[in-house]
């Protein structure tokens, strides 16, 4: 039989030895054949002996047989262990390369796991960068703001060079160019200050949507809260005080209405909103009662009328009594301005940008008036809590104010826009006075119309173009006559006042 090598052993040594190993081919191992065998035990004798002749040929016989036999059983099976050894061999190739390739689809593996974990720690670490450029670029600013106001001083020194140079230029001069100089100079600072008072006001609507966007923040607080957490109407003893938990001139509805902190100094009261039916029909209820006050002086319906003439106003004041023996103060002022110094959208503009600030509309009145905002309608209609001017600088007497402007046309299809000013017949839930609370009692003012109406006219014949007719006017209910007659005196400080903020000045023109 072939010495060859089982299976088993075969495995065992291509699994324990190294892969350069299994690149070499064993060499078959064939067995002797018996002629060999007995030539080499010959070889091995004496070499002085010597075959009997007359037995050569016997042995030769044998040889022969012996020989013949073996070389077929050694070529068959030889045969036979060719083939299983190349049939071995192919196996353990394909096991080879199977396992070449197992190997390679792992480390492929394992390179594709590892870049994508780089380029994922690549994005992390360039957004902290970032972060961390950032907040360096804060604390720099922080720490280093004398180079901001180097760059502001060095500015300031090229505009004083500037004008140093100018002041020398405008002294060379002849005086009629002075004239025209001093002129632009003069139109150039009206509307600056036109544009200042613009920025202010915008900055005031700011402020106001800030404090909405806030008081909405804190209305929607509490709605998403824990859902599981009891209501503190579940407890009486957990309710929070309403007066203390309301912050002051707060305007959004809680409930159906919200407190509200008039004065410091004083507890607030509780308003409810408006349904928006009821004020519509205030608004349209409103806007006739101001036609019919136009009606009434221009046909000269109030007896007596007192006009009067200045700076360029018509004034129209009538007081009456009522028939509940009340002063009731009717006015009308009127005035034409050219549009070449202002259209109608503008004016309609800037007055009611002037009549819906707290801050703004209280720079019309002489003495002190605190205005407060409680219901916001849409842009164009909003409620005061505010007071009436009074000589004694009292805020006691106080009125609730609707405020609505639209655009209409008049009978003579002329274009106009008014803005409504309403004292609504409402009184709130007032909180008892503390009892060291010194002052007269709060009064409420119940029935009053002021109105403010700009229409855009045709030129008349001393007039040189069209022309904007501003008129203001109303018919307010009040306590006394020395009320009244306060308030017929104050209006026209009043007018002065909006006209100073609203309408452009006129500039004198030099040839």
């Amino acid at each position: 039989m072939a010495a060859v090598l089982q299976r088993d052993s075969l495995s065992a040594l291509l699994l324990d030895d190294d892969m350069d190993l299994w690149l070499e081919e064993p060499e078959p191992m064939v067995e002797p054949s018996t002629v060999d065998v007995l030539a080499s035990l010959i070889a091995d004798d004496d070499g002085d002996n010597v075959i009997d002749p007359r037995c050569r040929g016997a042995n030769d016989g044998l040889f022969l047989d012996d020989s013949d036999e073996t070389e077929g059983s050694t070529t068959s099976g030889g045969i036979d262990e060719e083939a299983d050894l190349a049939e071995r061999m192919q196996d353990e190739q394909a096991w080879k390369r199977r396992k070449h390739r197992e190997a390679m689809q792992r480390c492929r593996m394992r390179k594709r796991n590892r870049m994508g974990t780089l380029e994922k720690q690549e994005k992390q670490l360039l957004l902290i960068l970032q972060q961390r450029m950032r907040d360096l670029e804060l604390v720099r600013k922080k720490r280093f703001p004398r180079e901001s106001n180097r760059m502001l001083l060095a500015a300031s020194e090229d505009v004083l060079m500037s004008s140093s140079n100018l002041l020398g230029d405008f002294q060379r001069l002849s005086l009629s160019q002075r004239r025209r100089t001093l002129a632009d100079m003069v139109y150039i600072r009206q509307n600056l200050l036109r544009e200042r008072r613009a920025l202010e006001t915008a900055l005031c609507d700011h402020q106001k949507f800030n404090k909405i966007l806030a008081q909405a923040a804190a209305e929607m607080s509490p709605a998403v809260s824990d859902p599981f957490e009891p209501s503190p109407s579940a407890n009486p003893a957990l309710q929070p005080d309403p007066l203390g938990s309301c912050p002051a001139g707060s305007g959004h509805p809680v409930d159906g209405g919200h407190w509200v902190q008039y004065l410091e100094d004083e507890p607030p009261f509780f308003y409810v909103p408006e349904p928006l039916e009821v004020i519509d029909a205030h608004v349209r209820d409103c806007f006739q009662r101001v036609r019919r006050l136009q009606a009434g002086f221009t046909l000269k319906q109030f007896v007596p009328v007192t006009e009067a003439h200045c700076l360029g106003w018509c004034a129209q004041r009538s007081l009456a009594l009522n028939e509940q023996n009340q002063s009731i103060v009717r006015v009308r002022f009127t005035k034409r301005i050219p549009r070449s110094r202002a259209t109608l959208d503008e004016i309609q503009h800037a007055s009611w940008r002037v009549l819906s600030c707290e801050k703004q509309n209280a720079r019309l009145y002489s003495s002190r008036v605190v205005a407060k905002i409680v219901q916001r309608v849409n842009a164009d209609t909003y409620i005061f809590a505010r007071n009436s001017p009074n000589k004694d600088g009292h805020l006691n007497v106080r009125y609730f104010s609707l405020h609505s402007q639209m655009e209409y046309r008049t009978e003579a299809n002329e274009r106009a826009t008014v803005t409504l000013m309403l004292l609504l017949d409402k009184e709130p839930l007032m909180v008892d006075d503390a009892p060291d609370h010194k002052g007269p009692p709060v009064i409420w003012l119940k029935e009053g119309t002021l109105f403010l109406n700009f229409t855009e006219k045709a030129r008349l014949p001393h007039e040189s173009e069209d022309a904007i007719e501003i008129e203001y006017g109303g018919s307010i209910r009040c306590l006394s006559e020395e009320h009244a007659q306060y308030l017929m005196v104050e209006i026209g400080g009043i007018l002065m006042r909006w006209e100073h903020l609203v309408i452009p000045p006129r500039l004198l023109k030099l040839d």
